[in-house]
This record gives C-alpha cells, sequence and structure tokens, in this order.
C-alpha cells in the first residue's frame, strides 16, 4: 500500500510502485507470471487526474485492485471517494454547467471546458497501454 498527494507524474508513480512489498510478487516471484505494472500506474494517473479535476474529492481509496497478468490490464474491485463537506456541494452537473457556459448541453456550441473524467463502472478491465 502506497500514498501520494496529486498530482503525480508517470516516473513518481513507477517508483511508489517499485517501493511495494510485493513488487517482487509484480515482476513474477515465486513462478508466478508477470503482473501488468504499466496498468497498475495507469490506474493511479487516471485517479490523481480525476482528483485535481474534481477539488471536493479529498482522497480516492482503491482496495483492493486486482492485478492481471501483463498486458491484460487490472481491475479497481472497490473504490471509496471522500467529499470535502458533501452536504454542501451542488451537484457536479449544475457546477459543472454554471463553470461552462458554452456547454454543448446548454446551447449546443463546443465547450472551452477541459472534458471531464470518464468514469466506468461496467467491470472494464483498464488497460495500462492506453
Amino acid at each position: 500500500m502506497t500514498f501520494a498527494a496529486a498530482p503525480v507524474d508517470s516516473n513518481y508513480v513507477f517508483e511508489m510502485i517499485r517501493r511495494l512489498r510485493t513488487f517482487p510478487i509484480l515482476i513474477g516471484a515465486r513462478g508466478e507470471e508477470a503482473k501488468d505494472i504499466p496498468s497498475i500506474a495507469a490506474t493511479a494517473m487516471k485517479l490523481a487526474d480525476i482528483i485535481t479535476a474534481c477539488p471536493a474529492i479529498t482522497d480516492i481509496e482503491v482496495n483492493p485492485l486486482r492485478v492481471y497478468e501483463e498486458g491484460d490490464g487490472s481491475l479497481a474491485l472497490d473504490i471509496r471517494i471522500l467529499l470535502d463537506n458533501p452536504g454542501d456541494q451542488e451537484p457536479l452537473n449544475e457546477r459543472s454547467r454554471e463553470a461552462c457556459p458554452n456547454d454543448p448541453v446548454k446551447d449546443g456550441q463546443a465547450s472551452p471546458c477541459p472534458p471531464k473524467p470518464q468514469i466506468q463502472n461496467d467491470n472494464t478491465r483498464m488497460k495500462g497501454h492506453q
């Protein structure tokens, strides 16, 4: 297990992975196949992007992250997201519309805002080579 404050860069993420107690297992110790380490890094980077883009989020915890063989991705089995004063927050979509006056939902014009993180809840494995 490891912790980091967002934003993070890929070099730091890979160093965090190398410091894990379980790293020898990830690289194929004890006769196991090597695991998809780039997928772990991609997951951490995407979570950092989400927490950076959503200031109301104070913490994201993934436990466990199932990591498949090299090239097969990983899957977050449980995720906990903590919000700062969740009772005081407007719905995210309403805040987004106010922050992005040209939101296509409102007037059909292209939005000047960066795209919102796409969060899938369909048990799709996250590939490391995206």
